[in-house]
């Protein structure tokens, strides 16, 4: 199937998204808990619904994973099914979302036969919309790369939050925050486009889920970046959710030196 068909389509997703999140967010949204303690607002479900129902309309026989309503099966073709699957974060940053913050972002992805091939972060607020494809990684149609930036102590590292990892992964990530010059908290999926674009060094994170990352890996790795688990292996859908992206291949094996030890 012709790329060019797939990445127009994700441009009309992206922009029914930006719809969406932006009539929601001039107002004073409601937000709720789900079971798992995460927030959740109406425009991550209107998002996720819409995009959906559109998916499924264009490509009935194609799967559909997102975070508010779980995996939604090919009816017909397993085959197709099996090659093609669409990844579906709504809001990235609910919490920001919640708040006024502008950081946050629809992620949209498309697995081919189990990898990240075709990925998108749209940021509403801010009109910014990058893709990653196998011809580059463009932010509103100009082509973006990552920094050159191969030391660790010229290095600049963001995470979301300190309140993703565990005590252990706590440890991990200062090991790394000691050894850099600069590092920020705040940003969500922001940080991935920031480091597409050269602004941002190092991204670590953990605790993330399938929705949270897969769309991001053409993004980074189409600009020239590198993004993995803690381990350096490939990110996949049931990869343990942390993750670490770079600049550099340089820069990540020193990171990832520092998460090991």
């Amino acid at each position: 199937m012709d790329i060019d068909i797939f990445l127009k389509f994700i441009d009309e997703l992206a922009d029914e998204a930006r719809a969406i999140a932006r009539k929601f967010f001039g107002e004073q949204p409601s937000m709720e808990h789900k079971a798992d303690r995460t927030p959740v607002t109406q425009a991550d479900r209107d998002i996720e619904a819409a995009l959906a129902a559109s998916i499924r309309g264009t490509f009935p026989e194609h799967r559909i994973i997102g975070e508010e309503f779980g995996e939604q099966s090919a009816p017909s073709s397993q085959a197709l099914a099996d090659c093609y699957t669409w990844i579906i974060d709504p809001v990235d940053g609910t919490g920001s979302f919640a708040v006024g913050n502008p950081l946050f972002g629809t992620l949209i992805g498309v697995l081919k036969n189990g990898a990240p091939w075709l990925g998108a972060i749209e940021v509403p607020v801010l009109q910014e919309r990058w893709v990653g494809s196998p011809s580059g990684s463009f932010l509103n149609g100009h082509r973006v790369t990552t920094s050159q930036c191969e030391k660790l102590g010229d290095a600049k590292l963001c995470t979301t939050s300190p309140d993703i990892f565990d005590a252990q992964g706590r440890q991990a990530f200062e090991r790394v925050g000691a050894r850099v010059a600069l590092r920020r908290y705040g940003g969500d999926c922001y940080n991935y486009a920031l480091l597409a674009k050269g602004r941002v060094d190092l991204v670590i994170e953990s605790g993330l889920q399938p929705y949270d990352y897969l769309p991001l890996v053409p993004v980074i790795e189409a600009a020239g970046g590198i993004i993995t688990d803690w381990t350096g292996r490939p990110l996949r859908r049931h990869s343990d959710g942390r993750v670490i992206a770079a600049a550099t291949e340089t820069l990540h094996r020193q990171a990832l030196v520092l998460l090991a030890e």
